[in-house]
């Protein structure tokens, strides 16, 4: 049974490709965590929540003419991105229905996806309703 406070964790695979995405992170709209460099391909971010609460994920430092290498066909082979691989709530794993309905809002669209290659901001509404 879900308390008033839960152990969050959310796991994330980080694509370099001149430097990393900056990534902010607020619960409830108050900053927890802010981060401006990535120095491994995997990154886990833990911290103990208040339950309900709203997390809101802003995600920075991408120039989308420079930041993304592709190869003479077309193909991507490599891009500054931030994937959300993994979330558990009190070390109960989520559905990955629940990543892969997660919208990343940017200045022009709202791409349903769990790979963010793009600055904007997504927002995960952790309810026991939705967990």
């Amino acid at each position: 049974m879900l308390t008033n406070q839960s152990d969050l964790e959310l796991e994330f695979k980080i694509g370099h490709c001149n430097g990393t995405m900056g990534m902010e992170i607020f619960a409830n709209n108050t900053m927890v965590s802010s981060y401006s460099v990535f120095d491994t391909d995997r990154f886990v971010f833990k911290h103990r929540i208040n339950w309900p609460t709203t997390l809101k994920i802003v995600l920075s430092n991408k120039n989308l003419l420079h930041d993304t290498t592709v190869d003479s066909d077309g193909k991507i082979i490599a891009d500054k991105y931030i994937q959300l691989t993994r979330i558990m709530v009190d070390r109960i794993e989520t559905t990955v229905r629940h990543i892969n309905s997660i919208v990343l809002n940017t200045n022009d669209n709202k791409i349903t996806t769990n790979y963010w290659g793009y600055n904007g901001y997504v927002e995960l509404n952790l309810t026991q309703e939705n967990s």
